[in-house]
């Protein structure tokens, strides 16, 4: 994910070349939950599945990072891709355990909670475990 970005240079000049995302404050709550409603049918399996380790990851970041205070409200995403991620990392895992009690917990995931799905991954260089 952001850590990647220093190490390719590739993914840097994209983003230099789009400029930055806009600040967070630019995004009212009412957009934020329009972005979440668009995002809750997203098949993470499948966005995994056709995007390459760890981008499918950055992109679930960035919705979440930008529906952060009204996923903070709601929960929409978390109830959506929490039990699709279990699906894909290893049971028994880090990512498997904190996936489980943020969903039990019924507290928010945020866009620096798929730090630790992205290290599962790593251990696996990007392997799915299904």
């Amino acid at each position: 994910m952001a850590s990647s970005l220093g190490e390719r240079p590739d993914v840097q000049s994209a983003y230099s070349d789009n400029g930055s995302l806009p600040r967070l404050a630019w995004w009212p709550e009412i957009e934020q939950k329009a972005l979440q409603g668009a995002a809750a049918g997203c098949d993470v399996k499948r966005l995994a599945n056709v995007v390459r380790f760890p981008d499918w990851l950055g992109h679930i970041g960035i919705i979440l990072r930008y529906t952060e205070e009204a996923e903070r409200q709601n929960n929409i995403l978390t109830r959506a891709f929490v039990p699709q991620l279990i699906e894909l990392v290893f049971p028994g895992s880090d990512a498997d355990v904190t996936l489980r009690r943020t969903l039990e917990s019924q507290i928010p995931l945020l866009w620096g909670d798929l730090g630790i799905v992205e290290s599962c991954f790593e251990d696996r260089n990007g392997q799915l475990s299904q």
